[in-house]
């Protein structure tokens, strides 16, 4: 007997857009195929294997399901097709050309598309049994040196999964539509969640700490958002200010801080004060928010450290 949870293109791009997932139990576990050097060098490009054909075709992985592939990324694979096989199949269920795995229709962008020199796609790929990808380059160069990850989730051995279908039906596409819609929205949606006269101003002095928020019993936190005082501040005072402001978390009344990391690395602004926004984390509009949900069962306590 299969377990009940299921997984498919549907189910698994359907949690893309919504931040409550990352509260929910997770069903299997992650990892990453990548090329990197296996001797602990610098050499990371991909060392190929033989054709799997005798001729053109390279096997970059082969997964074994129950599983699914979350996310592909790529720079300088010069491969002409990216080949699915499902389930044993000997015939690949997807083929792709580069430029519609890495797509830049404005329809499947950002789910995909190409940033920083590389190219990626959050297309999930769910397996019943096995994947293999494979690229077909007829015309490799002895001196290539390709980059990728190929990023998945392993499930246990009873669920079940429905492998990317034969056909790419209504119902799929427009799932993928509604995704893509969503994430092209993320900053409008961020900046609604900024909106707000009721700020609780606080000042922190050098290694004093204030706790901004406390609850009792259970719930979850949605939404926190933070602004801090850049105005007078020149680019070494703004660095140093993200570095030495420390995030605390205490959950049902442990003594132990669960979060316990600089107000910068916290929201992706490690280095300096930089405007970004996705579904769960941004900075705009000169304020910080997380959308990651943080749920407690007993309490809660954060503060905020100046060190």
């Amino acid at each position: 007997a299969k377990t009940s949870a299921s997984v498919s293109v549907e189910t698994k791009t359907a949690q893309l857009s919504d931040v409550m997932s990352f509260c929910r139990p997770v069903v299997g576990v992650s990892d990453m195929a990548s090329t990197y050097d296996r001797k602990g060098g610098n050499a990371d490009w991909w060392h190929f294997p033989a054709p799997c054909d005798g001729k053109e075709l390279y096997e970059a992985v082969h997964l074994k399901g129950p599983g699914c592939v979350t996310r592909i990324w790529q720079t300088n694979v010069q491969a002409t097709e990216w080949l699915f096989y499902f389930d044993g199949e000997t015939e690949p269920r997807l083929r792709f050309k580069p430029e519609d795995l890495f797509t830049q229709d404005v329809r499947f962008i950002p789910l995909q598309g190409g940033a920083s020199g590389g190219a990626y796609s959050y297309l999930p790929l769910p397996y019943a049994k096995s994947l293999r990808v494979v690229f077909r380059m007829p015309n490799r160069r002895p001196d290539e040196r390709p980059y990728f990850h190929i990023n998945y989730e392993q499930y246990p051995s009873r669920t079940c999964v429905v492998s990317w279908p034969k056909r790419y039906d209504g119902m799929t596409s427009n799932v993928v539509m509604q995704c893509n819609k969503e994430w092209r929205q993320t900053r409008e949606t961020m900046k609604q969640a900024v909106k707000s006269e009721d700020w609780n101003k606080r000042v922190l002095e050098p290694e004093q700490n204030c706790v901004f928020f406390t609850a009792e019993g259970e719930g979850t936190i949605t939404t926190l958002r933070i602004r801090l005082d850049f105005e007078r501040a020149d680019a070494y005072i703004r660095s140093l200010i993200l570095h030495t402001l420390v995030l605390e978390a205490y959950w049902d009344g442990s003594k132990q801080a669960s979060i316990q990391v600089p107000l910068g690395d916290f929201f992706c602004n490690g280095l300096h004060p930089r405007e970004f926004s996705s579904m769960t984390m941004a900075y705009v509009d000169g304020v910080y928010v997380c959308r990651l949900p943080m749920p407690f069962r007993k309490g809660a306590r954060l503060l905020i450290r100046n060190d």
